[in-house]
């Protein structure tokens, strides 16, 4: 499934060695197969290599919902990037109902359709900007990539979703380009030693 990833050129000694790994041994239930490939993903989407990321997004994507959120946490974020990567509307469609219909984290509808509606409204978009100095150091990067990598996330899900009250799909759309330009911008600076 990852064996693609030996055809890459131009990857950091780092990303070699995860590449080189993946390649060889890959379980959709073993977490840190699922961490490399997920810093993977994240490197190739900062570093606009399209063939890296389609080859981690295209296996990360087959791996089905099983209850396992430890699991899911990884995965969600390759379904919400393929959508939002893609020109394709059949696969935008794919990934929303997909988020709407198929993944259920409660056991009741109700409980699903009140936890989509605060997905929907960002609320826990907002929470984590507004709880972010007091929980942790933004001056370190490391924290700060991942800290902006939730938000980019969560703002990508949000327009994937469809925006609702006070949340508008414009804020979604300033809140993807400063969150993807910063990003960047970090990244630039994560390999520079090496």
């Amino acid at each position: 499934m990852l064996k693609k990833l030996l055809t890459l050129q131009g990857l950091n000694k780092c990303q070699e060695k995860k590449a080189r790994a993946l390649a060889k041994k890959f379980s959709a239930k073993n977490k840190k197969d699922l961490g490399n490939a997920y810093d993977l993903m994240c490197d190739f989407l900062y570093e606009n290599n399209t063939k890296g990321l389609h080859i981690i997004l295209d296996a990360l994507t087959q791996i089905k919902f099983t209850g396992d959120v430890h699991i899911w946490q990884y995965i969600e974020p390759c379904h919400i990037f393929k959508a939002y990567l893609s020109n394709d509307e059949e696969i935008k469609k794919r990934v929303k109902k997909l988020l709407t219909e198929e993944v259920k984290f409660f056991s009741s509808d109700k409980e699903n359709a009140e936890y989509l509606n605060n997905e929907r409204k960002g609320l826990s978009l907002k929470m984590s900007i507004q709880n972010a100095p007091e929980v942790m150091d933004l001056s370190i990067p490391k924290l700060e990539t991942d800290y902006r990598h939730s938000l980019l996330t969560q703002y990508i899900k949000i327009l994937i979703l469809g925006p609702m009250g006070e949340m508008t799909e414009q804020e979604c759309l300033d809140g993807i380009d400063f969150n993807f330009k910063r990003l960047r911008e970090l990244h630039k600076n994560k390999y520079s030693d090496i």
